[in-house]
């Protein structure tokens, strides 16, 4: 089978009324890994067909791609109603590139994903909607719209899941490090600095010396990312490193270090949040001074 990723409606002002917009992160970084695996991208789109709105012209700010979304070569396809399978061109580019198995992100999940989803299955395709790369207006429509895709048999699966069965199908495949710096969004002396801190397991290198990166050593690199992203200081994120290297006997320990940064984190968020309460009721009160 050959699976291609089918992307919907990842537009600015759909993405506003979002109930998570970390969807649109975990969706980049899907498709960065699957672009660089090789998979066929379609982009999609609505446009109004009402005159003079804005969200009728792709060059407004509301109606483009969300940033990361852009199209990159790939076959874009534009709908005017909610469902992309009402465009024919959907059907046609897909058969073309001898696609028989979707992978669904975007938006909205109670909408666009289920129409999209639906329609291919019925049209024969085998389909997947990765739950955490689409997001709809609140998180019950989300987990409705999600419940009942699966109750007409379509696969639901998280990003994780998504990634770990495409590195599982490309096999043996290795990428370079201009692909991994892709896929992670990580720049090459970044990627370079975490190997001579000893972050990244050991790297195959070509006879000419071009290092060349396996499934494994892309997936921890992202793991590392995040725990860099969220402040889990270096000292710690070797002591992970090296706990993996273990194997099994570590789950207990790698679970406390985990945990233990989980508990930080919720921290800043909860001081992040009350930080963010105290700027809203500011601004609400300079906008009432002012009459806004």
């Amino acid at each position: 089978m050959r699976r291609a990723l089918l992307e919907i409606d990842w537009q600015n002002w759909i993405l506003d009324l979002a109930h998570d917009p970390w969807s649109a992160h975990l969706a980049r970084e899907l498709r960065r890994l699957l672009a660089n695996l090789g998979w066929p991208v379609v982009s999609t789109r609505y446009l109004s067909p009402e005159p003079g709105d804005d969200r009728a012209d792709p060059e407004h700010r509301d109606a483009a791609f969300v940033d990361g979304f852009e199209p990159r070569g790939q076959p874009v396809v534009t709908k005017y109603s909610r469902d992309i399978f009402d465009v024919t061109q959907t059907d046609e580019v897909l058969r073309s590139l001898g696609v028989d198995q979707l992978v669904l992100t975007g938006l909205v999940t109670s909408h666009g994903i289920r129409l999209a989803a639906t329609s291919a299955q019925e049209r024969g395709y085998a389909v997947t909607v990765v739950s955490n790369a689409c997001a709809d207006t609140s998180r019950e429509a989300h987990l409705t719209a999600l419940d009942e895709l699966r109750g007409l048999g379509i696969t639901v699966c998280s990003a994780d899941e998504l990634a770990a069965s495409a590195w599982q199908q490309a096999g043996d495949v290795t990428v370079g490090i201009a692909e991994v710096a892709d896929i992670t969004g990580l720049s090459r002396d970044t990627l370079r600095w975490y190997e001579r801190e000893g972050l990244i397991p050991s790297i195959d290198r070509t006879s000419n010396g071009y290092r060349r990166y396996d499934g494994r050593a892309v997936r921890m690199i992202q793991m590392l990312v995040r725990l860099r992203r969220t402040g889990l200081p270096v000292e710690q994120m070797r002591e992970y490193i090296a706990l993996v290297a273990e194997g099994e006997s570590s789950h207990r320990r790698r679970l406390a270090i985990l945990q233990r940064h989980r508990d930080v984190v919720q921290q800043q968020l909860d001081q992040l949040a009350d930080d963010l309460g105290v700027l809203d009721h500011k601004i609400t009160n300079y906008q009432r001074a002012l009459g806004e």
